[in-house]
């Protein structure tokens, strides 16, 4: 079963990334017609002021930096450590 947690870990991390980036991206370019978002989630997007969505794309970025730097981090690890997958 510890064969599989370094794998699990990194899958995770990825799947955060993946939606922080996502989020982060609406957060920015979110439109009022825009068909490619969920109801509600367009809504909570297109409620906030301006400078709202700035504060929310930058911080959604940072965690998926931390991800994706958690990642490397992680493979230095392991990697060091002599794990291979």
């Amino acid at each position: 079963m510890s064969s599989l947690l370094p794998p699990l870990l990194v899958v995770l991390l990825a799947a955060g990334a993946a939606t922080f980036l996502y989020r982060a991206f609406w957060f920015l370019f979110a439109k009022d017609g825009s068909s490619y978002l969920g109801r509600r989630f367009r809504e909570s997007i297109l409620s906030r002021s301006h400078s709202q969505r700035l504060k929310a794309f930058w911080g959604n970025l940072l965690l998926a930096l931390l991800c994706f730097g958690l990642i490397v981090a992680l493979g230095l690890m392991l990697g060091s450590s002599g794990y291979s997958i």
